[in-house]
């Protein structure tokens, strides 16, 4: 069986907002289930349609900073037994100062801190 995930998933559970780019004005209330330094998995009331670019807005009480990170919706699914549905980020922007704070955060994750 061939190994799709390039990078380590650490389970959270964090609550973040999102934008499609194309609808700045209408925020969605989702909750993070997993992060790697690819992307995320997160849930909420809406399938967003696959290849949409959106704006997720979490914030880290441990930085104690609210941080934006942009991706793509690869794909997305109904979870029967959450009553909700999953929607799977790649991260297309990487280069930016809340992107590096991400990635802080998502190395403690992984190594337990």
């Amino acid at each position: 069986m061939e190994f799709k995930r390039q990078h380590k998933r650490a389970t959270v559970n964090l609550k973040a907002q999102y934008i499609k780019k194309d609808l700045p004005n209408l925020s969605k209330e989702i909750t993070i289930q997993d992060i790697s330094a690819g992307g995320l998995c997160f849930s909420g009331e809406d399938a967003v349609e696959t290849q949409s670019i959106v704006i997720i807005t979490l914030y880290l009480k441990d930085e104690d900073i609210n941080i934006k990170l942009q991706g793509k919706i690869m794909w997305n699914r109904f979870d029967n037994s959450a009553g909700n549905y999953l929607n799977g980020l790649q991260f297309t922007v990487v280069d930016t100062d809340d992107f590096q704070s991400f990635l802080s955060f998502y190395c403690k994750q992984i190594l337990n801190f």
